[in-house]
């Protein structure tokens, strides 16, 4: 029986490692695949996609769950505990692409600078920061008001602080409007 060369042409070597603390029980490979050895959940696991887009695996130890993002164990497994104040990049920029070729650890400005820089992410301004408590329009009424409204009463009827209503007024925060 001759093998077909179209299935073999995508083939990659992977290389697996025992999960530290797992050891005989999971592996990763730097691939970015995770696999149970043993019981009823033995071959590929299954990752779920936590609510940053992350995929994650659940690992078993006598009868306790723990979870796991792939691409740090990926990280961990293959080049080591991530060094103080560095944390994982894609380098491609997709989340769920956990290949040791696309992983890298950087300090959290270098990955905020090559989401920007390299993936083309956007800054989020005023109203469109997923955080904002505040429109635009009441930022110019706070403004405004300034003059006339103390900055505590100012804080208590649009609901935030008043140390965030005296960097509006200050132009340290919403200097676009």
């Amino acid at each position: 029986m001759a093998h077909h060369p179209a299935l073999w042409h995508n083939t990659v070597m992977e290389n697996w490692k025992d999960v530290i603390s797992y050891e005989g029980f999971y592996q990763v490979s730097d691939a970015g695949r995770v696999r149970a050895l043993t019981g009823y959940r033995a071959g590929l696991l299954k990752p779920e996609i936590d609510y940053h887009g992350y995929p994650r695996v659940t690992l078993w130890h006598q009868g306790t769950p723990e979870r796991f993002l792939v691409h740090r164990l990926v990280m961990i497994m293959f080049v080591g505990v991530a060094p103080e104040g560095k944390e994982v990049n894609h380098r491609n920029g997709k989340r769920d692409d956990a290949r040791l070729e696309n992983l890298e650890y950087v300090t959290k400005s270098e990955n905020n600078k090559h989401a920007y820089d390299v993936l083309g992410k956007k800054s989020q301004k005023g109203s469109t920061h997923g955080r904002s408590k505040l429109t635009e329009e009441q930022v110019k009424q706070i403004r405004k008001w300034a003059t006339l409204e103390s900055q505590d009463t100012l804080a208590k009827h649009f609901g935030v602080n008043v140390s965030t209503i005296s960097m509006i007024i200050n132009r340290k925060t919403w200097k676009h409007v």
